[in-house]
């Protein structure tokens, strides 16, 4: 039979009660008190504060999360990126090509050179998994995604043997228009959907970026200058609730530019800010790259916004991605808007707005008289091939 306590003072409302409580009067007495004792703690999964007691994670699912990393780490699934030394880190960079397709042929010859190669690069979410939920297979992930990237030089190197080269480039600007890496603070349940944490992330990402210009400089020796154009997206931000300088993206960014620094490579540059919007010029054009606009270009809401960028900045072109889906307008004479796919096709994003398309990413030409001299949509799905 349980104890009794008799003349028993309640610590928490300091009542004479009679019962089985050691403590408290009641439970409402014991559950108050021991709110109180909670501390302010930061979860050692998502960095949130919370208020605990004897706890490590702010819920169960950060739990859960932390559990499931310590599992990958054991089966080698998520890299490290951290460097103790300056020698370390160039000599990790210096690998960055690796797995990239490289260009051993002899390499195009052009003439003078009157028109600028432009590439156009983002929503690669590099980590993120989808799982087709009528299958339950595995649509992509990864290893998908860095497959892709790879039939993306691949058919570069196609286009400027076929297309290409019956043009007179002199430059190249390849623009990183955001969301290049998954992240994992985009939405809630993120966490459950990546398969790579987010420095192998962004590791991943600037190898292939790094490989692409390798070989666009060996494809092209004539042409003097590549350069890259960047703003980040809304994946790679490491929080919610963090200034937009934290985000994944611009990792990439200065992880390439440092890269070029140590190198000391006088045929590229870079252009990059950390807010979602800059603007560049390509032949005497304004530019305009933005990660998110409008998707709908004929509504009168998304044209009054267009419409009050082309007051602000007078482009000539606006770039933009986000949706997943590829889209072409001409909102004025004087102004075309190119929206860029992903590499991912069908996820649940575009599935929800009725946008679903296949994996592919821009290539276009310019000249001083006209944009564009010529267009190619790049399939990049591997039974496209």
């Amino acid at each position: 039979m349980a104890k009794i306590y008799k003349n028993q003072r309640c610590l928490k409302c300091g009542k004479i009660y009679d019962g089985r409580g050691a403590k408290f009067c009641s439970a409402m007495c014991a559950r108050v008190a021991r709110q109180d004792e909670k501390e302010n703690k930061i979860c050692l999964y998502c960095g949130k504060e919370y208020q605990g007691r004897g706890t490590k994670f702010c819920s169960p699912m950060c739990s859960h999360l932390a559990l499931k990393d310590i599992k990958a780490k054991k089966e080698n699934r998520v890299g490290e990126s951290y460097f103790h030394s300056a020698h370390e880190y160039y000599t990790h960079l210096k690998e960055f090509g690796k797995g990239i397709p490289t260009i051993s042929r002899k390499s195009i010859q052009h003439n003078t050179g009157k028109e600028s190669l432009c590439i156009l690069i983002s929503d690669t979410h590099i980590g993120k998994e989808v799982i087709d939920s009528i299958t339950n297979k595995v649509i992509f992930d990864s290893k998908i995604g860095r497959k892709r990237l790879n039939i993306f030089t691949k058919k570069l190197v196609g286009l400027a043997d076929k297309v290409i080269i019956k043009h007179e480039i002199d430059e190249i600007v390849i623009f990183l228009a955001g969301d290049l890496v998954e992240g994992d603070s985009a939405y809630e349940s993120i966490k459950s959907h990546i398969d790579i944490e987010p420095t192998l992330q962004a590791d991943t990402m600037a190898r292939v970026i790094w490989g692409i210009l390798i070989n666009l400089h060996k494809l092209f020796p004539k042409v003097k200058l590549i350069r890259l154009v960047c703003i980040p997206g809304n994946h790679g931000l490491v929080s919610r609730h963090t200034a937009e300088i934290n985000n994944w993206d611009n990792v990439i960014h200065l992880q390439i530019k440092h890269l070029l620094d140590i190198t000391k490579i006088k045929w590229a540059k870079m252009e990059y800010t950390t807010q979602d919007i800059l603007v560049t010029e390509v032949k005497g054009h304004k530019i305009l790259l933005i990660h998110k606009a409008p998707k709908n270009f004929d509504s009168s809401g998304a044209r009054n916004k267009y419409l009050g960028w082309i007051d602000s900045y007078k482009p000539n072109l606006i770039l933009t991605a986000h949706w997943h889906h590829a889209g072409l307008s001409e909102l004025t004479d004087k102004c075309l808007v190119i929206c860029n796919p992903s590499l991912v096709g069908a996820d649940s994003l575009a599935v929800r707005l009725g946008l679903s398309s296949q994996p592919r990413q821009w290539v276009f030409g310019i000249t001083k008289k006209r944009i564009p001299t010529f267009m190619y949509l790049v399939d990049l799905k591997e039974e496209l091939q």
